[in-house]
Formats: C-alpha cells, sequence, structure tokens
C-alpha cells in the first residue's frame, strides 16, 4: 500500500512538474532507507542529497529564474496582504481574490492567476492571520511525539522545508504526506 502511495506521489508531481517536491519526496525516501542503514553505510545518503539537489538545481534553471521570481512576488503579495489584514486575515481560500490589488503596482513575471502563494506559512498568515498561524504551531506542537527518531524527523524537516516554497492546504497531495507523517511510526525506527 505504502508503494502504492509512494507512486501515486511520484507521479503527480511529474505531473504537476514540481521538481522540488520530487526532490524532496526522494530525499526523505532516502532517508527512511539511510534509518535501516548501518551508521558507517549512511555516507550513502550523502550522495544521494548531493546528486538530488544537483538534479534539482539543473532542473530550476531550465525554466528559468523566473519560476524562483514569481514566487518571490506572491511572497511580498501575502505578507502584504497579512498586514492589512494581521487577526484574521482575509478568509480561506481568499488569496487569489485579493492578492492581484497587492501587485498591481508592479509587472507581473508570471500573468497566470495563482491561488495559493506557494508558502503555507504565509497563506496561513495571508487568510487566516496569526488565530491562524497560531493555530497551526499548536497541530505541529501536538503531534511532537509522532515524530521519533533520525528518519520521521528528518522526513518532517523535509515536508516543513516544502511547506515554504510550495505547500497549500488547497493541494491534496499536503494532506496526504501530513497524514503519513502523523501515523504511528511502530518500530521502523528502532535500530536508530
Amino acid at each position: 500500500l505504502l508503494l502504492v502511495l509512494w507512486t501515486l506521489l511520484c507521479g503527480g508531481l511529474i505531473a504537476l512538474q514540481s521538481r522540488l517536491g520530487l526532490f524532496l519526496l526522494g530525499l526523505a525516501t532516502a532517508l527512511e532507507f539511510a534509518a535501516h542503514l548501518r551508521p558507517r553505510n549512511r555516507w550513502l545518503l550523502l550522495a544521494l542529497f548531493v546528486v538530488g539537489l544537483a538534479l534539482t538545481l539543473s532542473g530550476l534553471f531550465d525554466k528559468g529564474m523566473a519560476g524562483v521570481l514569481a514566487r518571490v512576488q506572491l511572497w511580498q503579495a501575502a505578507w502584504a496582504i497579512f498586514l492589512q489584514h494581521p487577526w484574521l486575515g482575509i478568509g480561506p481560500h481568499g488569496f487569489l481574490n485579493v492578492y492581484p490589488d497587492a501587485l498591481a503596482t508592479v509587472g507581473w513575471v508570471d500573468p497566470r492567476l495563482t491561488p495559493w502563494p506557494h508558502s503555507l506559512p504565509l497563506e496561513l498568515l495571508a487568510e487566516g492571520g496569526i488565530l491562524m498561524a497560531l493555530a497551526a504551531c499548536l497541530l505541529l506542537f501536538s503531534a511532537r511525539g509522532a515524530f521519533r527518531g533520525w528518519a520521521s524527523g528528518s522526513a518532517l524537516a523535509l515536508f516543513l522545508l516544502l511547506c515554504l516554497v510550495e505547500a497549500s492546504t488547497l493541494r491534496l497531495w499536503f494532506w496526504v504526506l501530513l497524514v503519513i507523517l502523523l501515523l504511528p511510526s511502530g518500530n521502523r525506527n528502532s535500530r536508530t
């Protein structure tokens, strides 16, 4: 079942052309396998990380820096929206309706309308304000017991990194990965 889910996630990330998502999924998979390796063999993890990072960076530049610049503009718009509505935000999934006004004074790098700011913390702040961000922090804090062991902690760190630059509550894979991370780990990390 886990292999089927992993294959579906990989296929979805390929279809969405999310190289960062593929890189982080691959790295999380490598970390899970590394947790079952002897400590002296974990140098393979470093090699996989370097190769994956090189492939990700090479994929970044085939589109040019337009994707990065577009994200920066979306982040600026989300921050401006948060500053205008700091306590309660603009409401769930309201980013699409408001951010064009926040970018009205600059030339858009990407003219397509984007329904989220490609940063979960900024999405939570813009759409739910400080109260939503605090609720998300409380959720993470209350689930901290699920992240025991080297591989689980690494998977959480990768998930949080993905949340900074891509994730949205509008995307199904966000919820799937969150549920996978919160599943009881059993004894899979018993050798760490």
